[in-house]
């Protein structure tokens, strides 16, 4: 579902893939642990609900909600999240 929408909101998966982030095994277990109704855990429940509330959503909203859960929801700070979303060349 978030791959499909992103590609449609993006053109391709490849800004996507730029974004993949190495995380502990046991951490990638927990964001995607069955139990919030949705194939793909807590993490796509949270991009779920994003794109049902947002379903026009632009690109700079996308991003702006990306940078919001690697803070609240990875505790990255605010710098570590918008870096690794300039990889993108936006924001």
């Amino acid at each position: 579902m978030f791959k499909e929408k992103w590609i449609e909101i993006f053109g391709s998966a490849d800004l996507m893939n730029r974004l993949l982030l190495r995380v502990p095994v046991d951490l990638h277990k927990v964001l995607h642990a069955k139990g919030y109704k949705i194939r793909g855990g807590f993490w796509n429940r949270l991009w779920k609900d994003f794109f049902d509330k947002n379903s026009n959503a632009t690109p700079r909203q996308v991003l702006e909600y990306l940078r919001k859960i690697l803070v609240e929801v990875l505790e990255m700070t605010d710098e570590e999240a918008r870096e690794l979303i300039s990889r993108l060349g936006r924001l």
